[in-house]
């Protein structure tokens, strides 16, 4: 569809392929796209039924906002879990270890805010006209209906649930090198494989089954979490074909997956921090494709779309999806960052620039965000 985007370049995170999964604690889990988690996740899979919700509700927001901000689904001690506190955490919590978490600290040297995914689905909400985020108050634009709701569900997936999962990846990882506490702590099916088990349910949800089929209902696969993303774009990008048990077909979460069968299983023995760290270093890359994915993808789509009812629609998915890659984007070049910012935000009324945002993703740029080209696509 979009001919040769990157040159190849040498590879710099390879993801070491791992044994099969071995003897694991208990099968007191749900599974969720082929991953059986050894502790229960039930209700923390639960999550995407709030964003379910919130898409269902399309433009009545003041609904969309109660569910985003009181939660509705999943059950969290006595009251529930909001999607809100997903990123509101950051900027409120004392612990400072959510702020030396890696995606969280560039996100907030890009965006100056540490809830900056609350910001934006908020500004969408109200509506607001926010210089960073966009102006959906008063934009031509960002103001339509097409675009706020198009923000809405997809900052919530794919910026705001998306750095949450990846937060209880972080959380496995401290949990498990934690000298202070006992075996069980670290190594039972409640320590850090619990964390691990977290970063899964949030990922995938409740509802997905792997598979992408057209004309599905709740309960038939289809999915509300971030894993949806690299289902829907492996097809145009050439990166599918990787079919394994769940029924999904995406090379970026069949990598996922085999590196969560590896990581539960490392997660439950001592003397496995180096395997770990590898492990984790494959996921935290992997899981940037499908934001690189959309944001080329909506990119190409919207200059196809000029001038047509739906022009304002894929120009909201575009930003979506370009503001969820700008900040590693911008550690790799801050120029390029700078162009791709440019050309895509909502508050530009012109059409993007294609070549421009492809040439911004080039090999050497992919390269420092620790992919392949080929992770990405043709």
């Amino acid at each position: 569809l979009f001919g040769v985007l990157f040159t190849m370049m040498p590879f710099v995170v390879h993801c070491e392929e791992e044994a099969a999964l071995g003897d694991v604690v208990g099968d007191s889990g749900v599974g969720m796209a082929g991953y059986i988690p050894p502790s229960n996740v039930v209700e923390h899979s639960k999550i995407d039924l709030d964003i379910r919700d919130i898409e269902i509700r399309g433009s009545n927001y003041a609904v969309a906002k109660v569910i985003y901000e009181d939660g509705l689904n999943s059950r969290s001690g006595d009251g529930f879990r909001t999607l809100q506190s997903f990123s509101t955490k950051y900027a409120n919590v004392d612990n400072n270890a959510y702020k030396q978490e890696p995606f969280a600290k560039l996100s907030h040297e890009y965006w100056g805010d540490w809830d900056y995914s609350n910001q934006h689905i908020l500004a969408a909400l109200e509506p607001l006209d926010s210089t960073k985020y966009g102006d959906y108050k008063t934009g031509k634009w960002a103001s339509t209906d097409a675009v706020r709701t198009q923000i809405v569900k997809k900052v919530i997936k794919f910026q705001l649930v998306w750095l949450y999962a990846l937060h209880e990846l972080e959380s496995a990882y401290v949990k498990y090198t934690d000298t202070k506490r006992t075996d069980e702590e670290r190594y039972g099916a409640n320590g850090a494989v619990h964390a691990f088990d977290e970063w899964w349910a949030f990922y995938v949800g409740s509802l997905e089954d792997g598979s992408v089929e057209s004309g599905e209902t709740d309960g038939d696969g289809k999915g509300y979490g971030p894993y949806i993303a690299a289902e829907k774009f492996a097809e145009p990008f050439g990166t599918e074909g990787y079919v394994v048990s769940n029924g999904g077909k995406s090379y970026v979460n069949w990598e996922l997956m085999f590196q969560a069968h590896a990581a539960q299983r490392l997660l439950q023995k001592a003397g496995n921090e180096e395997e770990l760290a590898d492990v984790f270093k494959c996921i935290r890359a992997m899981m940037k494709v499908p934001l690189i994915q959309g944001c080329i993808r909506y990119a190409y789509v919207t200059t196809t779309k000029e001038g047509t009812d739906e022009f304002a629609k894929y120009k909201g998915e575009m930003w979506a999806f370009c503001s969820a890659a700008l900040p590693f984007l911008h550690e790799a070049d801050a120029d390029a960052a700078a162009t791709v910012r440019a050309e895509t935000e909502v508050s530009n009324t012109a059409s993007p620039d294609f070549d421009k945002i492809k040439e911004a993703f080039n090999g050497e740029t992919v390269n420092k965000m620790g992919l392949r080209c080929s992770d990405i696509g043709h």
